[in-house]
């Protein structure tokens, strides 16, 4: 599956989940090791959670910050332009915040 993020980039996506949960699934980026998309189930994804997510890619926590939590770095929509979730860092769940 390839989407396109906000600026235009393309994401290609393995097709395989890496996991999954009650909202969706994350699957790793081929196209841009060392991230990921989360890509919400059907009806999930509201117009109030897209303007969240908007107003968290313009406005991200500090460098250190970023390296410790998923935060979203583009929002990703498919083909006929409806948006489908969005990209993160991939973190190591077995590193240690501190």
């Amino acid at each position: 599956m390839t989407l396109t993020g906000l600026p235009g980039t393309k994401y290609t996506l393995d097709p395989t989940p890496i996991g999954s949960g009650g909202e969706g699934e994350i699957h790793r980026i081929r196209s841009d090791p060392g991230k990921v998309a989360k890509i919400y189930r059907p009806g999930v994804l509201t117009d109030e959670l897209t303007d969240k997510l908007a107003v968290m890619i313009h406005n991200p926590p500090g460098d250190e910050a970023m390296s410790q939590i998923a935060w979203p770095l583009d929002l990703v929509a498919d083909d006929s332009g409806n948006y489908r979730g969005f990209v993160m860092p991939e973190l190591s769940i077995n590193a240690v915040i501190g």
